[in-house]
């Protein structure tokens, strides 16, 4: 799903940057040595990073964004999937990383105001 690139002024500005501020607090998740859930966790990192720096440009008072705000379902479908044949200490690791992508999509919903 692609959100517009053309917001309006939010106005709920706070529960944004409460979120943001949450999300920001919790830290990362560290990397893993399973090779593919460190590729999962690069793709994370990488779509938190544009998420974040779009939310900050929101913050901010941007109304035209550079990019839309986007969610990532093939991203949560390829956790879910690594997860359902993972070991336990990898499947831990995984859930650490839907908890911040469930973090980063709560994000986008909030930013994307005026659809």
């Amino acid at each position: 799903m692609v959100w517009p690139k053309t917001l309006t002024m939010p106005t709920e500005h706070s529960q944004l940057r409460e979120a943001y501020e949450a999300y920001r607090a919790r830290g990362f998740p560290s990397i893993t040595s399973d090779r593919d859930a460190e590729d999962l966790w690069v793709e994370l990192e990488q779509y938190a990073a544009h998420t974040c720096g779009l939310v900050e440009r929101v913050l901010a008072g941007q109304r035209h964004l550079p990019s839309p705000l986007e969610l990532e379902p093939q991203l949560r479908a390829r956790m879910n999937e690594l997860r359902a044949r993972a070991s336990p200490d990898i499947v831990a690791r995984l859930d650490e990383y839907l908890e911040v992508l469930d973090a980063i999509e709560n994000l986008a919903g909030l930013a994307r105001i005026g659809r």
